[in-house]
């Protein structure tokens, strides 16, 4: 009740709070993303990189926007993740021996010494092949006309004893299998040979590998190994191969420290126009008429009797008086060689090549 004189009290009367809304267009920059890929630098020779795709992945927060608040973006997270890099490289001669005599190495496969297949015997390895090329008969007087010797393939016998405990033999057995497989082409692979300190190099196929006999000692883990590799090229190679670059216009001198010629690597980068090689210590001359461009590669493969430019034979172009690719060797000793052209060749040929025995 109002007290007399005075009004009654005033109530205020509450009103609940709107919520309204006012479409709002908020405009970010734009996003960078900046992926460093570090340099990749593989150094072995002929290696394949593989790369499998690359996946990025960034994930943008959920954006949450309130008219008249103030608001924080969460953290961008942004996840790259690489793919695993695969390189494969060919298997590098005598990489699995230690530097001791009386070890073999057979496409990485380690035989002889420290091994469960130790070494017996060697034959084919310190003597030379016989000569297939035979003196003709002389027309007009006694005797006969000698003829440049041409060595026959190169064949390698090798028996070893198996010595493995009884539980491990057939595993000893099978690893050898395994190493020594049946191929379906003409390939032929590395074989070193350590016999008396220094390693030598042939290039093989393997044309008998086998158990003696299959008995009662082999159960016991004890056997007589036997065999046999075939080389195509009889010579002998040093492991180490020498490179040496042949600047134009002048004559370098590559030395081959063996008894016999062996067959170089050439690679002839562009431009360069009308290549020649010539190789005074023999006498012999190799050219070409055509030109390399710049990116080219001018290869010349004596031991493979070719010769190319990316995927183009260019045996054909060879001048009128070149040698036949495969003749163009280094003799044993000193080979000065002169490397000319008509114009270019500002960028070195370079010249791999091995020391060379034939026993």
């Amino acid at each position: 009740m109002a007290r007399l004189g005075f009004r009654a009290p005033f109530r205020p009367s509450l009103l609940p709070r709107r919520r309204f809304s006012i479409p709002a267009r908020v405009v970010l920059p734009p996003l960078e993303d900046a992926d460093e890929f570090p340099a990749l630098s593989i150094s072995t020779p002929n290696a394949r990189v593989v790369l499998p795709p690359l996946e990025d992945v960034d994930e943008f927060p959920a954006l949450s926007i309130s008219w008249g608040r103030h608001f924080v973006l969460p953290v961008l997270e942004d996840a790259d993740e690489f793919p695993a890099i695969r390189v494969d490289t060919p298997i590098l001669p005598g990489d699995a021996m230690d530097g001791s005599p009386g070890q073999l190495e057979w496409n990485g496969f380690l035989l002889g010494r420290t091994t469960p297949y130790r070494w017996i015997g060697l034959r084919g390895w310190r003597e030379r092949p016989p000569n297939t090329a035979q003196n003709v008969p002389e027309p007009s007087s006694h005797g006969t006309l000698a003829v440049r010797p041409l060595l026959d393939q190169r064949t390698i016998q090798w028996t070893s004893r198996i010595r493995a405990p009884r539980d491990e033999i057939e595993a000893v057995v099978d690893a050898l299998a395994q190493a020594t497989p049946t191929l379906e082409t003409a390939e032929e692979w590395p074989l070193v040979i350590n016999d008396l300190g220094t390693p030598y190099l042939v290039m093989a196929q393997i044309s008998r590998p086998g158990l003696e006999v299959v008995d009662q000692l082999l159960r016991l883990g004890h056997g007589k190994l036997v065999m046999e590799w075939i080389c195509p090229d009889p010579r002998k190679y040093s492991l180490s191969r020498t490179g040496v670059n042949l600047p134009v216009g002048q004559t370098t001198v590559l030395l081959n420290a063996g008894n016999a010629s062996s067959p170089p690597l050439i690679r002839i980068p562009g431009p360069a126009a009308n290549p020649s090689l010539l190789n005074t210590a023999l006498n012999r001359q190799l050219g070409f008429n055509l030109t390399v461009d710049e990116g080219e590669q001018l290869v010349i493969d004596p031991k493979k009797k070719t010769a190319y430019i990316g995927t183009d034979i260019v045996i054909g172009d060879r001048t009128l008086s070149s040698v036949p690719i495969p003749a163009w060797v280094l003799g044993r000793g000193a080979n000065p060689i002169l490397y000319t052209t008509t114009s270019g060749g500002g960028t070195d040929a370079i010249a791999l090549y091995r020391d060379a025995w034939t026993w």
